[in-house]
């Protein structure tokens, strides 16, 4: 499997439902497999085996998500 981008979507009742960045397959997984730290919102890489927690893409995903939201509100 080549290395894929996914967002955490939502936990609930133990497990991360998370969609993959550039086709919207959703995926799950135990919280137990999610790196030390993940949370809702958080973009990590899959590799097939693990997941790495990349922060510096999640904070541009925020960035970009709240330019949106200021724009469409006129903040």
């Amino acid at each position: 499997m080549d290395k894929v981008r996914i967002v955490i979507d939502r936990i609930e009742s133990g497990i991360a439902i998370c969609e993959q960045a550039d086709n919207y397959e959703w995926h799950k997984f135990e919280i137990s497999q999610l790196p030390e730290g993940a949370e809702e919102g958080d973009e990590m890489i899959y590799d097939g085996t693990q997941l790495i927690l990349d922060k510096a893409a999640t904070s541009e995903r925020r960035k970009r998500i709240q330019g949106m939201l200021d724009q469409l509100f006129k903040r």
